[in-house]
């Protein structure tokens, strides 16, 4: 679908926070309920430190932009176990999925965030606001949240549970630092992102 800004409808930081909060436990409910038999789901709250440095280094300020303060992920062992998800997810009258840019579906082939340089990590992110009874009584169907869909085995290596496969220079990262995500972060400070 053609991209459309994402932009929070929370008065003020407080509130957004206020929001994410009572409405983790619900997505994380709805992402178990989603899964099926062969996805484990799992998530937590950005902290508020992250989103704080994430509004001034990505988004000059702005945390209305910040979409994924309430986030869910669900892993798979096979892609058609991950493509079942995403159907169900699709058909789902309480989640309406937002529009956005192949930037979000790191499945794509021609998915190149650093124009040429190799990275090798595939996830699906899905911005989409939760629109049931109870999110609804609760004033909380506007927030916007992110459903990442993963396959296990980058789960693994993203935790620094598996290094079979990863780069010598990879595998060295995570030896100092302890797991593939820790690397990303060290880098994503680097860049100041």
């Amino acid at each position: 679908a053609e991209k459309r800004s994402k932009r929070q409808t929370a008065p003020s930081v407080g509130a957004l926070f206020e929001a994410a909060y009572a409405l983790q436990p619900l997505v994380v409910a709805k992402a178990e309920a989603i899964s099926g038999d062969a996805g484990v789901a799992y998530g937590s709250t950005k902290t508020v430190a992250r989103a704080f440095q994430k509004a001034w280094r990505s988004y000059g300020g702005d945390y209305r932009r910040l979409c994924d303060v309430v986030r869910v992920s669900i892993a798979f062992e096979s892609v058609d176990e991950l493509t079942a998800c995403l159907e169900r997810i699709v058909a789902d009258d309480e989640l309406e999925l937002i529009p956005q840019g192949m930037e979000k579906c790191r499945f794509d082939p021609e998915y190149d965030p650093y124009a040429g340089q190799f990275v090798g990590y595939r996830d699906l992110q899905l911005g989409a606001t939760f629109k049931s009874a109870e999110t609804r009584a609760q004033g909380l169907d506007q927030h916007i949240i992110e459903i990442q869909l993963h396959l296990r085995v980058f789960e693994a290596i993203k935790k620094g549970h598996v290094t079979v496969g990863v780069p010598v220079l990879a595998r060295m990262a995570l030896l100092r630092t302890g797991s593939g995500h820790r690397t990303y972060v060290s880098c994503r400070n680097l860049r100041c992102s």
